[in-house]
């Protein structure tokens, strides 16, 4: 009899004196004995001693319906199996020692069992029942505690619940992870295969974000690299070595690690997927990676990594064509704020006061977009059409790296900010950031894009005079500047504005060294001036209306925070006004991007002798010179004079084309060298007073003229639109519908009126 907590109990046994399998291995009271309720008594069986090996029914020396020594069970193997017949159900229970794979057996117990009994070499066959374990089983050289087992032959499956940690007190199981735990894994002989419910983990730089398993090794000793855990990943991160734009890293969509006891990595890690990181040093560069691999033994990184791709800048290449790369700036804004509500003008503001407030928030927002980080659009294919710098990095440590030499493609250098342009026709839109860019030709470039490391300063490079200056700034050679060093190419200016005397660009060698691109992208600065003091000759680009005649006196270009100024002093020779020269400068504006103003200037006998044209200011466009100012003639009464006038014609908006062919005809709707007047104006003729509210210039003398040529016998004629009052009694008509021609024919020449072709409309009615 068993006697525990005071009560006698005794196994119930048959006649046959075997042990009788009871509903949830409960015991049965002894006839003439009674119950009496304890607290510390489970409805379970006994628990095992896996010290011993030895089980309770053995202790007591009971008889068994079955034993072996070896029975087999899907892949496993039971070991000193004792079993038990029900004899309602004919099926077996009883107790086995369990080969996991492990060091030793797990204790483990039987029920509604049935079996084949093997003959000579065969093994015994259980077909049939569950094996489980009643008891957490600690695996403890391992770490590993089995908290549930539950193998069903029938089903093929065998399950176990627990938990592994680190053999060492107080020391993570790998990386960051404490402690795995896992449920219903799937057990296999000498392995636990775990797919559901995986955690993240970081193991240095690291991070296993989504994994496809984790296997855990039962006899670690015995495998080749005594690993304990093996897992593979579809997404393993690794952190980059410089800043991102969104702390993302790079991406291994190939990955096979493993663990030892001691939580030392080896692994192979491999990235066949293209993928871009959006760095915010250099300048908003992507470092887009077409391959990478790296290999880890025993924690410690093995020769042989790699890291193939390229450096792209958020520019274009000089040869991209089509859709423009849109120039977009990182940092984000909220839905709503203070400053919606007061460009709404919910603070109760006038409308005059809402426009203002408008005006200054566009302006405040343009600063601070153009102060923004410029970076690369998301779109490979946009990227393909962006400046880039290949990269091939062999025996790759999977940090920062340096690139002593390599070619870069031709990049535009342009206001990312500035409108894109507009349609010319309907085939072709006229990109304005395209037409203004500086075109950069690198020969060589040197990338640093390790912290750790630098590059050394160009002994060779000299400044524009040819002195061996070194023009690299001094950060460059310190270890916590990344960027790229052009180390010598040449610097085109936009030939849509700027060309040589004979249509060709105009471009500078750059030195070594002199130009880099880093945090605040590209960095040059250089002055320029001619030892002539007429200029060095030049021509206007289509974008300024192409004049040919163009002297450049200096040029300062300087290019810093992803922004290109250009201030360029020139003369540019009008031919409308025989060849005259006036003053030019080329500047970049905030908005617009270029600007080329035209200086005020006073340009006498410009259509003809006397007749003086006064330019108040304007500026070189597409179509032209567009200029404000005055028309002034001689006052009535000057001797050889037909019309005179007191007051000059003033005008706001007029177009002097470079090619006078275009004003060789003048129809009333030609946008040329035809303007109205700002306010009409009163000259005399023939004691004939007429209100002038117009005029037009024709021109009219030879093709493709020359200054110098002599004198001239004809060369424009200048139209004045108005109103004539013929008489005393005929009012002033509102209509502008006289003509007065005057021919200018040279500077020289006092200007003639061509009566066959001034004409006045008489339009009264002279009923009484």
């Amino acid at each position: 009899m068993i006697a525990r907590s005071g009560q006698v109990f005794q196994p119930a046994f048959p006649a046959s004196g075997q042990l009788q399998e009871l509903p949830d291995t409960q015991w049965q009271v002894v006839l003439g004995t009674q119950i009496q309720g304890l607290p510390d008594v489970q409805p379970s069986a006994p628990s095992l001693d896996q010290s011993s090996g030895t089980s309770f029914s053995q202790s007591l020396g009971m008889a068994y319906d079955f034993e072996t020594s070896e029975m087999k069970y899907i892949n496993f193997f039971l070991k000193d199996v004792k079993l038990s017949k029900n004899q309602i159900t004919n099926l077996y229970y009883g107790t086995a020692k369990m080969d996991i794979g492990y060091d030793t057996p797990v204790d483990v117990r039987i029920k509604d069992a049935d079996f084949e009994e093997g003959g000579g070499y065969a093994h015994d066959l259980l077909t049939k029942g569950k094996v489980y374990i009643t008891e957490p089983a600690g695996l403890s050289s391992i770490g590993l505690t089995l908290m549930s087992l539950n193998v069903s032959p029938e089903n093929r499956t065998a399950k176990v619940s627990g938990y592994i940690k680190s053999t060492k007190e107080g020391q993570n199981l790998v990386g960051d992870l404490f402690v795995l735990e896992f449920e219903d894994a799937e057990l296999k002989p000498g392995e636990i295969v775990i797919t559901e419910g995986l955690p993240q983990i970081r193991y240095e730089q690291f991070l296993f974000k989504s994994l496809n398993h984790i296997t855990i090794l039962l006899r670690p000793a015995q495998q080749w690299d005594k690993r304990l855990l093996s897992m593979s990943g579809n997404s393993v991160f690794m952190k980059s070595h410089l800043e991102t734009l969104n702390n993302e890293g790079l991406e291994f969509n190939m990955s096979t690690m493993s663990f030892d006891i001691q939580g030392r990595m080896s692994a192979v890690f491999t990235a066949t997927k293209e993928q871009c990181l959006q760095l915010l040093v250099p300048g908003g560069a992507g470092l887009r990676v077409r391959q990478a691999g790296l290999q880890y033994v025993n924690g410690e990184l093995k020769p042989g990594g790699y890291l193939i791709g390229k450096l792209v800048l958020p520019f274009e290449k000089a040869t991209a064509e089509g859709e423009l790369v849109p120039g977009l700036y990182a940092g984000g804004h909220p839905a709503h704020s203070e400053m919606d509500d007061l460009a709404d003008g919910s603070g109760g503001l006038t409308d005059r006061q809402r426009s203002a407030a408008g005006d200054m928030l566009v302006h405040y927002g343009e600063i601070v977009q153009q102060n923004s980080l410029l970076i690369l659009p998301g779109s490979f294919t946009l990227q393909d059409k962006c400046a880039s710098i290949p990269i091939e990095i062999r025996d790759w440590n999977g940090e920062g790296f340096v690139v002593e030499s390599s070619t870069m493609d031709s990049v535009r250098v342009t206001n990312r900010n500035i409108d894109e342009g507009q349609f010319i026709d309907h085939n072709k839109y006229d990109y304005k950031q395209r037409n203004q860019a500086v075109i950069v030709t690198p020969t060589t470039v040197s990338v640093d894009l390790d912290r750790n490391d630098s590059l050394p300063g160009q002994d060779g490079s000299q400044d524009q005079n040819g002195y061996g200056e070194i023009l690299t700034p001094k950060e460059v050679g310190k270890p916590f500047w990344v960027g790229i060093v052009i180390n010598d190419g040449k610097l085109a200016l936009p030939s849509s504005y700027l060309q040589q005397a004979d249509g060709g660009t105009i471009e500078f060698s750059l030195s070594e060294g002199e130009m880099i691109y880093d945090l605040n992208g590209f960095s040059y600065q250089t002055y320029l001036y001619s030892s002539d003091p007429e200029g060095v000759p030049a021509r206007f680009g289509e974008s300024l209306g192409g004049f040919k005649d163009v002297r450049i006196k200096d040029c300062l270009l300087d290019m810093y925070a992803n922004r290109v100024n250009f201030e360029i002093n020139a003369r540019v020779r009008i031919d409308l006004f025989y060849h005259e020269w006036m003053e030019a400068k080329l500047f970049t504006d905030e908005k617009e991007g270029f600007i080329c103003s035209a200086a005020p200037t006073l340009i006498e006998d410009s259509l003809a002798k006397g007749i003086d044209v006064k330019i108040d200011g304007g500026y070189f466009e597409k179509e032209g010179l567009r200029i404000g100012g005055q028309v002034i003639i001689p006052e009535p009464g000057t001797t050889g004079y037909e019309i005179g006038s007191k007051d000059p014609l003033a005008f706001t908006n007029m177009i002097v084309p470079a090619d006078l062919e275009k004003i060789r005809v003048q129809s009333g709707t030609n946008i040329y060298a035809s303007v109205p007047l700002d306010k009409p104006v009163a000259i005399n003729f023939q004691g004939f007073p007429m209100e002038v509210r117009g005029f037009d210039i024709k021109y009219t003398g030879p093709k493709n003229p020359q200054p110098g040529s002599g004198q001239r016998t004809d060369w424009a004629e200048f139209n004045l639109h108005g109103a004539t009052q013929l008489s005393d009694n005929i009012a002033l008509s509102d209509e502008s519908t006289d003509s007065l021609v005057v021919k200018c024919a040279d500077k020289e020449a006092i200007p003639t009126v061509l009566y066959d072709k001034s004409y006045s409309v008489l339009n009264h009615s002279f009923d009484g």
